[in-house]
């Protein structure tokens, strides 16, 4: 039979005897079942802890009690037993705590304690039977505690024994009595599927005209929206970017992000004035004229854009004919969607310190861009330019279609309703309420009136099911770029 044994002591107290009551003991017990602090805990762990682990995991605690055992005092000349981190203290009470078996051995004529000497959690050690180690008779004394080590473990043995046939009882009643239970359900649950088979035949077989019908309908919206999105991606295509920025102090960080957004747009339709244009031309009027064709602007700011200085110490933002303030301003001035990107960790001027042509630019909203971060600012921006681009496709005065569908037989429909939104959707309506933006999530219930805007066309469809079906599509969700996604 198996069990812990702990063999707790005062080393300046009864080092000696523990020790060799510890190799009577190991004669008897494998010593993987014995622990004595000084041989079992490795270097570098924590010896409370380790202490109170192993006293948790034992069956039979032995407190190795000396003539020094109750009044050993620390190097202030407190009693020991006095502090609630002695480890002696510890092990008994967590062994006394947790109902562990306690055996007293008294060595060296030492006596048990009164408990008017012992702290409350150590009060469970008095009226323990306690066992005398004495020099004389070690080996005999020895032998009486390893019998009543044995015989405290065949006890426990029996006890476990007996708990676990009791668990196993009650575990085949439960099993019976469930076995009782799905017998008795066999036949409501046969008849059930019967009637659920039946039940799903007939809407087949409604279900069979209607999709023939649908088919062509569906054919005809997918070449529809083919034409559109080829549409589109011709228009998206004119598109120009322009990026500006002030070469002595953002060189660098501008032509890490044009580099970067040629990765996601054509590069000839991006516009840098040290790589776009031709040798010779007129520099002012080049930029002018690039800017005023251009759709977006990106203003590159960095720590010194605003304070930046000419070769006679005046303000460069001060000078009408500096070319950043040119290049921002011909855009403003034109309606061209301007977008701040900050780098180096700048910050947005305030409105006092811009000149008046420039002073809308506060109003616009700002993207920091940071090496650690690059490529997902980067794609963020991006994301903003394609779904400001796609916003502006949306049709004021869409065209009404309404589409009646079942989701039980039609989930191919929805899907395809749904893909054709990705193009330029912006919003969801139920009975003429927004219940669904970019990046907001919406639930289908069991009906739902959902309306798609997708170029000149709005998309009004009824969706009827019964729960179970619900659930195969759950979950909608736009994306802030225009994107939009769906689980099942």
């Amino acid at each position: 039979m198996r069990g812990q044994i702990f063999i707790s002591y005062r080393r300046d107290d009864s080092k000696h005897a523990a020790g060799r009551l510890f190799g009577h003991l190991a004669q008897k017990f494998p010593t993987s079942r014995i622990f004595m602090d000084i041989d079992k805990i490795d270097p570098g762990e924590k010896f409370a802890e380790v202490i109170k682990e192993r006293v948790e995991s034992c069956q039979i605690l032995i407190a190795v009690i000396g003539p020094h055992w109750l009044d050993a005092r620390d190097a202030d000349g407190k009693r020991r037993l006095d502090n609630p981190e002695d480890f002696v203290r510890l092990e008994v009470s967590a062994a006394l705590e947790r109902g562990i078996r306690v055996m007293p051995v008294l060595v060296d004529d030492a006596e048990i304690p009164k408990s008017t000497q012992l702290p409350p959690d150590l009060q469970g050690i008095i009226g323990r039977q306690a066992v005398e180690l004495s020099h004389n008779r070690f080996a005999t004394d020895a032998e009486l505690i390893i019998g009543a080590i044995n015989r405290a473990f065949e006890k426990a043995a029996a006890a476990a024994a007996e708990k676990g046939r009791l668990e196993a009882k009650q575990r085949e009643k439960r099993r019976l009595e469930a076995l009782g239970k799905l017998a008795a359900g066999v036949q409501e649950r046969f008849a059930n599927q019967q009637r659920e088979r039946e039940e799903k035949n007939r809407q087949k077989a409604e279900q069979r005209d209607k999709e023939r019908l649908e088919a062509k309908q569906r054919e005809n919206e997918r070449l529809e929206a083919e034409q559109r999105e080829k549409e589109r991606l011709e228009a998206e295509r004119s598109r120009q970017i322009f990026v500006s920025y002030r070469r002595e102090e953002s060189r660098r960080s501008a032509r890490s992000l044009y580099d970067r957004l040629c990765r996601d747009f054509d590069p000839k339709k991006i516009f840098m004035d040290i790589n776009a244009i031709a040798l010779g031309d007129d520099f002012l009027k080049a930029i002018e004229k690039t800017v005023g064709e251009c759709d977006v602007l990106i203003a590159v700011i960095g720590n010194n854009w605003l304070t930046s200085k000419d070769d006679h110490g005046n303000r460069k933002l001060d000078n009408s004919e500096d070319f950043v303030r040119i290049e921002i301003a011909t855009a403003l001035k034109r309606g061209i969607r301007v977008i701040p990107v900050l780098v180096g960790g700048a910050s947005m001027p305030s409105e006092n310190d811009l000149p008046e042509d420039l002073k809308p630019l506060v109003r616009r909203i700002a993207l920091a861009i940071t090496d650690t971060t690059f490529d997902g600012d980067c794609q963020q921006l991006a994301a903003a330019i394609w779904g400001a681009w796609r916003a502006e496709l949306v049709s004021k005065s869409p065209i009404q279609r309404t589409i009646r569908v079942s989701l039980s037989n039609d989930v191919h429909l929805i899907e395809f309703l749904l893909t054709r939104a990705v193009l330029h959707a912006q919003a969801i309506k139920v009975d003429g309420v927004v219940v669904a933006k970019a990046g907001s999530v919406m639930t289908w219930e069991e009906k739902l009136v959902f309306r798609i805007y997708d170029g000149d066309i709005e998309y009004t469809a009824v969706i009827e099911s019964k729960p179970p079906v619900a659930q195969q599509l759950r979950m909608c969700r736009l994306l802030v770029d225009g994107r939009l996604m769906y689980t099942d």
